[in-house]
């Protein structure tokens, strides 16, 4: 497992928080991967400074961008981002075994629909253009 900041104070950002606004690739990750880009959320990931904070918030956006790419087309970057995500869920549930309930609960949550609100506007944003999803 790559490892990731967690609870420190930083900026929110719509995968969780930004330590300091210099994208910078983590050490754990080859340069094969795109660099990443603060005007690509996604690519915050696999930042030095993204932190992930161990609560509801941080646990439905995660959840939520993942819901979105588990109904899209199973490319390249969804299946890397979507094995992040899943690596950062690991983390969080390893170091904070309390938060069991919270994913759950948001996980439950999600799949009804009651995604973190820009992953909601960027699905509507999507479906708007005329993108399908489980096609």
């Amino acid at each position: 497992l790559i490892d990731v900041n967690i609870n420190l104070n930083a900026k929110e950002i719509p995968v969780g928080g930004c330590a300091e606004n210099t994208p910078k690739l983590h050490s754990g990750f080859t340069d094969e991967l795109e660099k990443p880009n603060c005007s690509n959320p996604t690519s915050c990931l696999f930042c030095e400074n993204y932190v992930v904070h161990s609560d509801e918030e941080d646990i439905r956006k995660l959840m939520s961008l993942k819901k979105i790419l588990s109904m899209s087309d199973k490319t390249d970057e969804a299946i890397i981002v979507t094995n992040r995500i899943n690596e950062i869920f690991t983390i969080l549930l390893d170091k904070y075994p309390e938060t069991k309930n919270i994913f759950i609960n948001v996980a439950t949550s999600v799949n009804d629909g009651n995604f973190d609100e820009y992953w909601k506007d960027h699905l509507n944003l999507l479906l708007d253009l005329g993108v399908s999803f489980y096609d």
